[in-house]
C-alpha cells in the first residue's frame, strides 16, 4: 500500500492506493520522456481523475509512490471486488434512471448493451499497457525461482503448450512457445516492447497457439486477440497507404557513390535523376547514365529530383540497415528524410 506524492496534480496529493503488479520500465505510460520503473495500481475510495477520465486502475512511477504498509493478495482481492461492485451498482442505478426517462424498451435496451459491450471490449485491446500486466491477465504465472520471468500452459489433444515471457535489458519481452509430443514438435517466439496495445499481447500468445494447433481448442482468454485481429484487419482495408519501395541498401549506397564519382563526366553536373521502378528494378538516370537496384514494393509513376539534394543523403543513409522509399505527391522520403521533387520537371 502506498500513498501518491504531488506530481500527480494536488487533488490526488496523500491519495491511498494499493500495488497490483510491477509493469517494469515504461515511458509514456507515465507521461515520462525517459524510462522509469513503475506500478499499476488500484486507487482506494473515489475513482482518481487522470487526463479528464475517472479510472480504479492506473499506471505510477515507482518515484512518486510513498510506501506505507503491506497488504495481504486475499485482502486486495476483496478490496478490489468490493470497488467493483460498488461501481457497478452505480452505473447500473445510472442507466436505469436515464431508461425511464426516454422509454426504452427490452429490445432496444439489448442492442444498446450489446453495442456497448462490444465498444468497451474493443477500447480495452487497443489501450496502451505495461506487457507483463497483459500477459498475467492471460493467466500467466511467475516462474519457479523467478519474480521477473512468466509462465503460460495449456493442453490441448494431450499435447501441452508452454509460453515463457522473460524481459530482456532493453526492457523488451520474448514470449518463447514450446509444445511436443510423440508426433509434434513447435518452437517459436515473439518479441514485442513492454509498452504496448493489449491485444498485440494478446495476439502474439494467439498466433503462438496457433503455430501449434491451429485455431483448434482456442482458449477463452484469447478471445480478446481475435477482436484485437479483426479490428486490425478492418482498419488495414480502409487505410490508404503511400506507395513505398524497399531497396538494397548496399546497392542503393554503391549507386550513390558511383554517382558522386562520376559526376565530373557528367553533362549536367547541376541536374536532375529520374527514379522508375518496373519488374522489381529501381532505375536511377542522370545525364547519359542509369543505374539500377533491387527493390520491393509499390510505386505510382516516374519521380525527378535534384542530384546533388540526392547526393546529399549518403551520409544519413551510410550506416542504415534497411532503405525505404516513400512516395510523396511533392517529394520522396528516404527512411523518414524529405526529398523534394525537382522543380525543374516532374514526369508524369
Amino acid at each position: 500500500m502506498a500513498t501518491l506524492r504531488g506530481s500527480l496534480g494536488e487533488a490526488n496529493l496523500g491519495r491511498l492506493v494499493v500495488l497490483r503488479e510491477a509493469a517494469g520500465l515504461v515511458t509514456d505510460l507515465v507521461g515520462s520522456e525517459q524510462p522509469v520503473f513503475a506500478w499499476l495500481v488500484h486507487a482506494l475510495g473515489s475513482p482518481i481523475v487522470m487526463g479528464g477520465q475517472a479510472q480504479r486502475t492506473l499506471y505510477v512511477a515507482d518515484a512518486d509512490l510513498v510506501p506505507v504498509g503491506e497488504v495481504p493478495e486475499v485482502r486486495l482481492r476483496m478490496i478490489i471486488e468490493a470497488q467493483n461492485e460498488t461501481d457497478f451498482d452505480a452505473a447500473l442505478a445510472e442507466a436505469a434512471a436515464i431508461i425511464d426517462v426516454k422509454q426504452i424498451d427490452d429490445k432496444e435496451l439489448a442492442s444498446l448493451l450489446e453495442k456497448a459491450a462490444e465498444q468497451a471490449f474493443l477500447a480495452h485491446s487497443l489501450a496502451l499497457v505495461a506487457t507483463p500486466v497483459a500477459l498475467r491477465e492471460m493467466g500467466f504465472r511467475s516462474m519457479a525461482g523467478s519474480e521477473e520471468a512468466l509462465q503460460f500452459k495449456r493442453a490441448h489433444a494431450g499435447v501441452e503448450l508452454r509460453i515463457d515471457a522473460t524481459a530482456d535489458w532493453l526492457a523488451n519481452w520474448r514470449l518463447t512457445g514450446i509444445s511436443h509430443s510423440a508426433r509434434h514438435a513447435q518452437y517459436s517466439e515473439k518479441l514485442l516492447p513492454n509498452e504496448v496495445a493489449r491485444g498485440k499481447v494478446f495476439l502474439a500468445v494467439l498466433q503462438i497457439w496457433r503455430e501449434a494447433f491451429g485455431n483448434a481448442g482456442m482458449p477463452e482468454c484469447l478471445e480478446l486477440a481475435v477482436l484485437y485481429e479483426r479490428h486490425q484487419a478492418s482498419m488495414n482495408r480502409i487505410h490508404v497507404r503511400r506507395p513505398v519501395l524497399t531497396v538494397d541498401p548496399k546497392v542503393f549506397r554503391a549507386i550513390l557513390r558511383w554517382m558522386q564519382e562520376q559526376e565530373h563526366k557528367l553533362l549536367d553536373p547541376q541536374g536532375d535523376v529520374t527514379l522508375a521502378f518496373s519488374d522489381g528494378l529501381l532505375r536511377l538516370a542522370t545525364g547519359n547514365v542509369a543505374y539500377g537496384c533491387a527493390a520491393w514494393g509499390d510505386w505510382v509513376d516516374d519521380c525527378v529530383v535534384v542530384r546533388q539534394d540526392l547526393l546529399a543523403l549518403s551520409g544519413p543513409l551510410a550506416r542504415a540497415r534497411q532503405i525505404r522509399i516513400e512516395q510523396a505527391a511533392d517529394h520522396l522520403g528516404i527512411n523518414g528524410l524529405v526529398l523534394h521533387r525537382s522543380p525543374h520537371s516532374i514526369v508524369p
